[in-house]
């Protein structure tokens, strides 16, 4: 289907662009698997099985490079954001009834270690961390059969994931606050799937 082939490319576009793909249920914004947060970092023949199948999520944080998704719900007012700079765009499943607004998910990336939030920004507008996840393109939502979809010019792949600029680090996370991601974290994915008693000893 449609839907199924626009998942396996936006798997495949994920795992190139350093961001962790993973199981969603069928027709469903819930994981697959119970204790995901810990999982390591899939392999793309694996992640495009689950978007052969069912509904997939991009984890966020720093199993994804850093990845911070902006969450805006269907007429959210984005001018509270103040300047954003172009990124990657996803139309989400969400309509707003009246307008028939689309919601929308902005990846970012940042060096600092954040934590999920919900309207800390502005009010109906989330932001997705570490240990976070959002849903994919062409998986489906759960309550209005819409596909959520990479805003036309937007998708991974045309256009780099921007830096989180810093008047919105700043209001999300205080710089007292904020602390920088280890370089063990910034390494290539499969770092990630050496046990740490390993990578110690390495290190010694």
């Amino acid at each position: 289907s449609e839907a199924q082939a626009l998942r396996i490319a936006a798997a495949r576009a994920a795992h190139a662009a350093g961001i962790a793909v993973m199981p969603l249920c069928v027709q469903s914004k819930k994981p697959a698997r119970q204790g995901w947060q810990m999982a390591d970092f899939p392999d793309s023949t694996v992640t495009a099985e689950w978007a052969r199948v069912a509904n997939i999520g991009f984890r966020t944080g720093s199993i994804s490079k850093g990845l911070v998704v902006i969450d805006v719900d269907p007429g959210a007012d984005i001018s509270c954001l103040g300047e954003l700079p172009d990124t990657v765009t996803v139309l989400t499943g969400r309509t707003n009834a009246v307008t028939g607004q689309r919601g929308m998910h902005l990846y970012l990336r940042t060096s600092c270690d954040l934590k999920n939030s919900v309207s800390k920004l502005c009010d109906f507008i989330d932001i997705r961390a570490e240990n976070g996840y959002v849903v994919a393109p062409g998986s489906t939502h759960p309550e209005t059969g819409l596909q959520y979809e990479f805003k036309p010019g937007f998708g991974l792949g045309e256009i780099e994931i921007a830096q989180l600029p810093q008047h919105l680090l700043d209001r999300i996370e205080p710089k007292s606050k904020a602390e920088p991601v280890t370089k063990q974290n910034q390494t290539l994915p499969w770092i990630e799937q050496v046990p740490l008693e390993l990578r110690i000893e390495a290190g010694r």
